[in-house]
């Protein structure tokens, strides 16, 4: 593989991340593109047809964005008719449901999502996948103060015949 001209002389990995972040969004955008749903929009709806209900600091905390940028998110869901939004009873707490609609359109992102991650991961092993997975937590891990966790055993060596 040629080196990218780039690439700073320190911070290789950072920038091999960055990226891959900005690919993995272009490419996550333009699959959602015709849904009319941003790839943050996306992971809004995913996250709360995952929990069934939430407030927009849970969902805030859930998608790793400000609970400023939630209100923009969620107010724009609610327009697109994908969630609905409703006071709990005695509190000023307003938690959002995903609609039919909203289930519906989040049910068709994910397929489209899952094919683009099919793509990503199309030059690598089922193992090599789960390598990549366990190393990039590791990665956040370290960088969030996380608990390490054990470095699994190395992998047999692929090239020694089968017994």
């Amino acid at each position: 593989m040629e080196k990218d001209p780039y690439q700073p002389p320190a911070g290789a990995t950072s920038w091999i991340l960055k990226r891959a972040e900005r690919s993995i969004y272009a490419a996550v955008h333009e699959a959602l593109r015709s849904l009319e749903l941003t790839p943050s929009q996306y992971g809004v709806l995913v996250a709360l047809v995952r929990l069934g209900r939430a407030s927009s600091a849970e969902l805030a905390r859930a998608c790793f964005v400000t609970p400023q940028a939630m209100t923009g998110l969620v107010a724009k869901l609610e327009r697109q008719e994908y969630i609905s939004r409703h006071p709990l009873v005695s509190s000023r707490v307003i938690e959002a449901t995903p609609t039919p609609l909203g289930r519906k359109v989040c049910a068709e992102g994910t397929k489209r999502v899952e094919r683009f991650e099919e793509q990503l991961t199309s030059l690598m092993t089922p193992e090599e996948v789960l390598l990549l997975q366990d190393l990039l937590e590791r990665c956040v891990d370290a960088l969030e103060g996380g608990v390490p966790r054990p470095v699994p055993d190395e992998p047999e060596d692929r090239d020694e015949p089968d017994e």
